[in-house]
């Protein structure tokens, strides 16, 4: 399939092919490419077809797990809870504090916020994972 592609001069993404290289990368032809941003990296034509490569990495990706973007949820209600204010970022996961229509404080991410599931609290000054509907308020801050 690959042995006929002639690829030069395409433009995928931000990457333009240059030429086809002798070599293989999991059994697909590899392509000399120039990005956009002048740097010249080597796709294979899998990565080029799907789109799975699109620059050379000089692009930050727009997602909250991978790049400098998280979404705002300040002011945003889920359930009875109200995202009150951004925290520190952990295993890759954006937490917020939210206020509950009960008046009690409770953290959760970002992810476990807009899917209505699990919440965090506080309990003997350490935050434990327990199981919590945002929906439900029966939790005791403490």
């Amino acid at each position: 399939m690959a042995n006929g592609l002639k690829l030069e001069g395409q433009r995928f993404g931000h990457l333009t092919v240059l030429k086809k290289l002798d070599e293989r990368e999991n059994r697909y032809v590899v392509w000399l490419c120039r990005c956009d941003c002048g740097n010249e990296i080597k796709v294979n034509t899998r990565h080029l077809m799907r789109g799975t490569v699109k620059d050379c990495g000089c692009i930050p990706e727009n997602s909250a797990k991978r790049g400098p973007v998280a979404e705002d949820l300040t002011g945003r209600r889920f359930g009875k809870l109200v995202a009150v204010k951004k925290l520190e970022s952990k295993n890759g996961r954006t937490r917020w504090e939210c206020r509950c229509d009960c008046g009690n404080m409770h953290i959760s991410t970002a992810h476990s916020l807009k899917a209505g599931k699990l919440c965090q609290r506080s309990r003997d000054h350490r935050h434990q994972r327990t199981a919590f509907r945002a929906a439900d308020c029966s939790l005791s801050y403490r």
